[in-house]
């Protein structure tokens, strides 16, 4: 009989895979090989590695709020083996080992990691509560389920988030086309671009995971209102912003008399307001 122990100081919480091999001193005996597996830091029953679900939010305002339509972000751990990008203008269904379904219906993607997943939310799911699932078939082994739990997601028929920078500001462009900046500034008066997801049915359709087009236009059914410094914005165009998909554009003139310097703005839509960024007027 032999006795075998093991110190997992250390060691992360998981499972660890390896083997003893038995050498006889007896030299007319062979050695022999055998599988062991050291369970670490886990509950009774052992540890399971699967995708996990933290949070289903709003790709542009990371509220958890979200539309059929809109582009989504999901957080949680395992939920691929690596980084991927489309390499299509059409979102598949698919990158990598992972996709998405919504009740059953798969989700075009944007990109996807282990921890981050960007997705449109399929515009056939009710706007109700839905149930969102993650599959990573790189989950491989005996303890490994390629399918994560359903998360609950509530959606409704227009969540309006608005596109932001990591400092706080509107990801808008001047009518120039140049990027909004303290030192390019708009002038009160002119147009200012804003862009947003969550914004609802458009007409004519779009199909899921395709780029918007630059005729006919898809124009947004809601009615779209835009606040800046407090005061309504004349809107000019709302529809999704050709070339992209699940992105809403709003083409808004800065009100006139608005005190130069960074201004807030944010997009109601149907009387939910997005959340708010900042632009610069001069």
């Amino acid at each position: 009989m032999a006795t075998v122990s093991v110190d997992p100081t250390g060691l992360d919480t998981g499972i660890y895979s390896g083997s003893i091999l038995f050498s006889p001193t007896d030299s007319t005996l062979s050695p022999d090989s055998v599988p062991v597996t050291l369970i670490v830091g886990c509950a009774q029953g052992g540890c399971t590695v699967q995708p996990n679900i933290l949070s289903v939010v709003n790709g542009a305002s990371m509220h958890p709020t979200g539309s059929p339509g809109a582009i989504m972000t999901i957080f949680g751990t395992n939920l691929s083996d690596a980084v991927y990008n489309p390499t299509s203008f059409t979102l598949p269904t698919m990158l990598g080992p992972t996709s998405v379904t919504v009740n059953g219906v798969a989700a075009p993607l944007f990109f996807v990691s282990p921890k981050q997943i960007d997705f449109q939310m399929p515009s056939g799911v009710p706007a109700t509560g839905v149930t969102v699932t993650v599959s990573n078939s790189a989950s491989t082994g005996q303890f490994a389920v390629s399918r994560s739990p359903s998360y609950p997601a509530t959606l409704t028929p227009v969540a309006p988030g608005l596109f932001t920078t990591p400092d706080g500001r509107a990801d808008a462009l001047n009518v120039d086309f140049s990027p909004n900046t303290p030192s390019t500034p708009a002038p009160a008066g002119s147009s200012i671009i804003l862009y947003i997801t969550g914004q609802g049915p458009v007409t004519p359709a779009v199909p899921d995971g395709a780029q918007a087009p630059n005729a006919p236009l898809s124009t947004i059914d809601a009615t779209v209102q835009v606040t800046i410094g407090g005061q309504q914005a004349q809107v000019t165009y709302q529809g999704l912003a050709p070339g992209f998909v699940g992105m809403g554009q709003i083409n808004a003139i800065i009100p006139s008399g608005l005190t130069p310097g960074n201004q807030p703005v944010f997009v109601t839509i149907n009387g939910l307001p997005s959340n708010a960024g900042v632009i610069s007027v001069d």
